[in-house]
């Protein structure tokens, strides 16, 4: 399922919802800046006042009731300077809230997004990429809320607010400050939207790059036991090298609009002037106006010239909002169906009803698969590598849709049951458990988070791990290290089964479960994992010939396909069976792979 295209509305949406629910403080924030912006209307209209006061009088013939209203003006100056001082610290404390708390709950939705997407999802998507995506739509918030209340706000109150004071004196200068800002405005932002698509562009080679390194990164040892550093660094030049052209490309399309804007502003500066003298030498103007005039045109070159980087920076927000919005509206391909219910076990029997499934168009890795799992009995899947085994287990948990067939848990389908409910009732001991980067005590308790320390430990001993846990240095407390890479993978293993026997779900599945302990480390789980399997409808995929031979029933499949289902002697006694060639290929070693 491809991700939507993201239109700027929606994202505008999507930042919205999040905001709207600190409204009254963001509504705080705008009128906050409003009223601070507005001094910069009337500053220049006090000093214009006082120019024109001093420039009346030779300062020795100065009477003491203009000194007074002088004095007066400066006050006034100083008393509208502190209000609009006041007011931008009080819109900056209020933003100090708002806007990291905003940010905060944008970044937790695109987590839970990112959450409720499927396998394929992630298998087609770099996890550095994708977590970048996750903080890029909080900049992209803090981007657009800054330029718009900040920047946008003030340009136009002063824009206005100029032309309102200025054609009350004399329209002719009113009407050409608008218009060549106006001339200015529209370039930047025509301009910066046509700029836009060279920003996506930005903004897709920076996730692939960060995506590139996310790789190499979790790929170090790789890198290392196969000699690699030369080739990782020729492909890190090669997405590096789209990255930097791409950064090349638009810084110096900025600076055009930068030079472009220079030139506006000259000529502007130019005829603004000179029509100014005109009025003053026929006597409309005085010379307090040159100060009037010049200092609306400083105010708004000011807020204008940062305009174009402005615009510039909320159409780059708004590509990077896009691409990580992309992530919150895509509808995810593996989802709980309208009116779904809670799975209800009471026996947990499980029924493969023609199943159907293929994890890329074209391909078949399960061909009309049907199957009875009964209540409280071990099955073992045995067959060829590519038979299918592992893939029984993903469907089960509906990490993957099937194509068609039915999959039932006590005769409810397991597409009309809620996902949280169905994977509840599972649990999983895979072949190459991955743990969070957190201590041995919440990687064991995530089986069940509502467990006491107590029943972590007890669920330890009965995986065999509570020995060598007690050996390390910070015991239970010890950070096991992203994916867990502080561990070996025995270890690792070990402390997913402690998991499973703490989560005692009804259903079990174990996939490869001990293909990494020694025979040691294996003989001392047995006895846990039969503990573990008691009362439970457990299906073992691929699993050491120790425990296999132990199974109720053992499901040889060869091409999607179930082709035999027996228990070890009688599936031995069938001279041409597959199970009987598995069995002298690897006899003494484990079946499948």
């Amino acid at each position: 399922m491809e991700e939507p295209q993201v239109s700027t509305r929606q994202l505008l949406g999507v930042l919205w919802t999040h905001a709207k629910k600190r409204k009254g403080m963001m509504f705080l924030i705008i009128f906050f800046v409003i009223f601070a912006q507005l001094g910069d209307i009337v500053h220049p209209y006090i000093y214009k006042l006082f120019i024109d006061g001093i420039s009346k009088n030779h300062f020795s013939l100065v009477p003491e009731t203009l000194i007074h209203q002088l004095f007066i003006y400066i006050l006034a100056l100083v008393g509208i300077s502190f209000f609009s001082w006041i007011c931008w610290r009080f819109s900056a404390v209020l933003a100090s809230y708002f806007v990291p708390l905003t940010i905060t709950e944008l970044c937790r939705s695109m987590a839970l997004a990112l959450f409720a997407h499927s396998v394929r999802f992630y298998q087609n998507n770099f996890s550095g990429s994708l977590v970048k995506r996750i903080f890029r739509i909080g900049d992209a918030f803090d981007d657009l809320f800054g330029a718009l209340v900040w920047n946008i706000s003030g340009l136009v109150i002063a824009l206005l607010g100029s032309f309102i004071v200025l054609y009350l004196r004399e329209p002719m200068i009113a009407l050409v400050l608008f218009v060549g800002t106006l001339i200015m405005v529209f370039l930047h932002f025509f301009y910066s939207r046509w700029k836009m698509k060279y920003d996506i562009l930005m903004a897709e080679a920076d996730s692939k790059s960060a995506g590139e390194f996310s790789d190499m990164i979790t790929n170090f040892e790789n890198i290392k036991l196969f000699t690699g550093v030369q080739h990782e660094k020729g492909r890190l030049k090669k997405v590096q090298g789209a990255w930097s052209a791409m950064a090349i490309k638009t810084w110096q399309l900025s600076e055009i609009a930068d030079a472009a804007q220079a030139g506006i502003v000259i000529i502007v500066e130019f005829v603004l002037l000179y029509t100014a003298l005109h009025y003053w030498r026929i006597g409309v103007l005085t010379v307090g106006d040159f100060a009037l005039i010049q200092g609306y045109f400083m105010t708004i070159i000011s807020k204008t010239w940062s305009l174009g980087r402005v615009i510039r920076n909320i159409y780059r927000a708004i590509a990077n909002g896009k691409e990580s919005a992309g992530i919150l509206l895509m509808m995810p391909e593996i989802r709980d169906v309208k009116g779904a219910k809670p799975l209800k076990i009471s026996q947990a029997q499980i029924v493969f009803e023609k199943v159907r499934f293929g994890y890329q168009k074209g391909q078949t890795v399960l061909k009309k698969y049907s199957m009875t799992f009964k209540a409280g009995k071990r099955y073992a899947l045995v067959g060829p590598s590519g038979s299918g085994k592992s893939t029984i287990g993903k469907v089960l948990l509906r990490l993957f849709d099937l194509q068609s067939g039915h999959i039932l848990i006590d005769g409810q389908d397991i597409k009309k049951v809620t996902l949280e409910s169905l994977r509840s009732s599972i649990s999983v001991v895979p072949q190459d458990p991955v743990l969070f980067h957190r201590t041995l005590m919440e990687n064991i308790r995530y089986g069940n988070r509502d467990t006491t320390d107590e029943e972590v430990i007890e669920a330890a001993k009965k995986a065999r791990c509570h020995e060598f846990i007690e050996n390390l240095s910070d015991g239970y407390e010890t950070y096991v290290g992203e994916r867990g890479i502080k561990l070996s993978g025995g270890e690792r293993q070990r402390v997913a089964i402690a998991r499973a026997i703490l989560k005692n779900a009804p259903i079990l599945v174990l996939d490869e479960a001990t293909s990494s302990l020694d025979s040691e480390s294996e003989s001392l789980i047995q006895e846990a994992l039969g503990e573990l399997m008691k009362g439970k409808t457990t299906i073992v995929i691929a699993h050491r010939l120790s425990t296999i031979m132990k199974m109720d029933q053992i499901v040889v499949m060869e091409q999607g396909k179930v082709v035999d289902v027996g228990s070890h002697k009688q599936l031995l006694r069938k001279k041409k069976s597959l199970y009987r060639k598995l069995w002298e290929i690897q006899a003494g070693g484990f079946i499948g792979g």
